[in-house]
């Protein structure tokens, strides 16, 4: 509901959680979720290109450029300031979502 509010029409939040992580990071936070273990394999950008043509081509070319130079690294303050409360962690939203599972996760 605090986005529908209209102080903020028209602008751009960059909403971010409470920390940066690397995809290595990440893909460990993941693997409870996932119940098994998830990694993340580099590869370079014509690797991820393969196959891909026109706009998709481009959209994940400029995608894995900006992921390298750090374009998605910054942590705001944005979701507080919008909401009054602190951004959750990845962690701690993967651990929520552990929890509310009935059982441990399956792989299929």
């Amino acid at each position: 509901m605090a986005l529908l509010d209209s102080d903020h029409r028209g602008s751009v939040l960059e909403l971010t959680g409470p920390e940066a992580l690397t995809l290595e990071e990440t893909a460990g936070l993941l693997s409870p979720l996932a119940g098994r273990q998830v990694t993340h394999r580099r590869q370079t950008v014509a690797e991820a290109v393969v196959g891909m043509d026109g706009f998709d081509r481009e959209l994940t070319e400029m995608t894995y450029e900006r992921v390298r130079a750090g374009a998605f690294a910054e942590v705001t303050g944005e979701v507080e300031r919008v909401t009054g409360r602190p951004p959750r962690s990845l962690a701690t939203f993967v651990e929520d979502v552990v929890a509310g599972l009935d059982g441990p996760p399956t792989v299929s």
